[in-house]
């Protein structure tokens, strides 16, 4: 009930502010940049402040459809453990 959704808007909130650092993380990795001043810089130049957060965004679709779910399964599990080792 409760615990399943505050789990899942959890994962939800988590990712809204996670997945553009992830994005600039993978930009680093890749090469395209050697830290995330130079990825940010990069991608404004060549796409602009629009595009750029655009570009920041991508992939939220994925991230969001595997980040509620399993947010949602942790905290129910954490709740459930939690109320049956109280009755112990």
């Amino acid at each position: 009930g409760v615990s399943v959704v505050a789990g899942a808007m959890a994962g939800l909130a988590y990712w809204v502010g996670a997945l553009p650092l992830d994005t600039i993380k993978t930009w680093v990795q890749n090469g395209s940049a050697n830290n995330a001043g130079e990825a940010i810089r990069n991608s404004m130049a060549r796409h602009g402040f629009r595009g750029t957060l655009r570009q920041l965004c991508t992939g939220w679709q994925m991230a969001f459809g595997r980040g509620a779910p399993s947010a949602a399964i942790t905290v129910a599990t954490y709740e459930w453990t939690y109320r049956s080792l109280l009755q112990q």
